[in-house]
């Protein structure tokens, strides 16, 4: 039998009035201290990096702030390389050195949440599983699993992913909004790397289309004779890509079906990474509030 003391409920609601008022108190002391000007200046960055780019009249209305104040702010990080500005279409974007710092950061973050899942990947099928960084427009291998059988890959970390030729690169392409494709595919250089190569835009863009209705891309022999690789994008929580896991193999070992599963499982596996970097944020930004 539980005795419930009399004035328990008293005390319960003293005990909340209390917690409400030391929030109340510790946030007025944090705008006491707060930096009007600084808290622009993130939150704008903030901003950019969830819609893409901003004109000066859309940074002052989304601040609050007049539009001169708004373009010097922009002005000023600007100066300092964190954001850039396009004269032709007048709106404001980061810039490299900034978006490069940032992967810095989330790099790491990357490759502990993908290190499990490029582990279950190798012991299931002993086979070469590959996780690559996109960033500045270009797709980088970081990490290379090798297999314990006589095949190994001949890529190393640091080598840079064509991204017309990879399944790895046409994941990654195809996460981008399809309006964008058009001019993504135009910048590209479409070199024939072997005979199996794709190099027109067109052949390129049909190809996407079912990598996006897949969610997971595949080339066979397009940067090595011989070589199959299955690729899938791992998404960040703004939606763009942050990069992504594959896995290569001979084509003398892909039997029937077996395209149809590693695709699959790559894709399974690489959802999986994007679900935890995406939890691992949100709990960062509640341990910040």
């Amino acid at each position: 039998m539980i005795t419930r003391l009399p004035d328990a409920a008293k005390l319960v609601s003293l005990n909340r009035m209390t917690l409400y008022m030391a929030r109340e108190i510790a946030d007025q002391q944090a705008g006491r201290y707060e930096i009007a000007v600084v808290a622009n200046a993130l939150d704008l960055l903030a901003r950019l990096a969830e819609a893409g780019e901003t004109s000066t009249a859309e940074a002052a209305r989304f601040l609050g702030i007049s539009r001169s104040t708004a373009y010097r702010l922009l002005a000023t990080l600007q100066s300092r390389r964190f954001v850039k500005h396009d004269r032709v279409s007048r709106r404001w974007s980061l810039d490299t050195p900034f978006v490069n710092m940032m992967t810095r950061v989330t790099g790491t973050h990357l490759r502990s949440a993908a290190l499990p899942s490029m582990r279950r990947l190798l012991a299931e099928e002993e086979e070469p599983v590959n996780r690559a960084e996109f960033v500045d427009g270009e797709l980088v291998y970081i990490h290379i699993l090798e297999s314990p059988q006589a095949f190994r890959m001949s890529n190393v970390p640091g080598e840079r992913i064509p991204l017309h030729a990879t399944g790895l690169g046409k994941a990654v392409l195809a996460v981008h909004p399809r309006e964008q494709w058009q001019e993504l595919v135009g910048g590209l250089e479409l070199d024939p790397i072997t005979p199996n190569t794709i190099t027109t835009p067109e052949a390129l863009l049909a190809d996407l289309e079912e990598v996006k209705r897949r969610g997971w891309g595949e080339d066979r022999g397009e940067t090595a004779v011989g070589v199959v690789c299955f690729g899938a994008p791992i998404i960040g929580s703004s939606g763009l890509a942050l990069g992504g896991i594959s896995i290569s193999l001979p084509e003398a070992r892909l039997d029937a079906g077996l395209a149809e599963r590693l695709g699959t499982r790559v894709l399974e596996e690489a959802t999986r990474v994007s679900a935890e970097i995406a939890s691992r944020a949100t709990s960062s930004r509640t341990d910040g509030e």
